[in-house]
């Protein structure tokens, strides 16, 4: 996000998880309107895999700076999806991508070690 570049972050997710988990790409960049920054953490990944599928839980830290100069900070655990790439014999070949995101805003002074922790199920 901080680079502006909104259609490729939006591009991350998978066409239906976007239909269903975002909003519309008019709104989605219309969200970001009073952003300056956003810092990342990310927590430890886990993976899991079914029938010729793997994915991954991404628990993160999100700190978003306000063009005021305030912040907010939130917890999100990021569920991505890859179909085995030895299995994709036939183009276009399907990249990793979001499925989808449970986002917590908490308090800035929590501790987001161990939120992030509990973020995500077990994939």
């Amino acid at each position: 996000m901080n680079r502006r570049e909104y259609a490729r972050a939006f591009s991350y997710w998978e066409p239906v998880a976007a239909e269903t988990e975002l909003p519309p790409f008019d709104q989605f960049v219309l969200g970001y309107a009073d952003t300056a920054s956003v810092d990342l953490t990310l927590g430890d990944i886990g993976t899991g895999v079914g029938a010729g599928q793997i994915y991954f839980s991404v628990p993160v830290t999100l700190v978003a700076t306000q063009s005021d100069g305030s912040s907010q900070m939130f917890v999100r655990c990021y569920t991505l999806h890859l179909g085995r790439p030895q299995l994709q014999a036939v183009a276009p070949v399907q990249p990793l991508a979001i499925q989808r995101a449970n986002i917590q805003q908490v308090d800035n002074d929590a501790d987001t070690a161990g939120l992030m922790g509990r973020a995500c199920p077990t994939v």
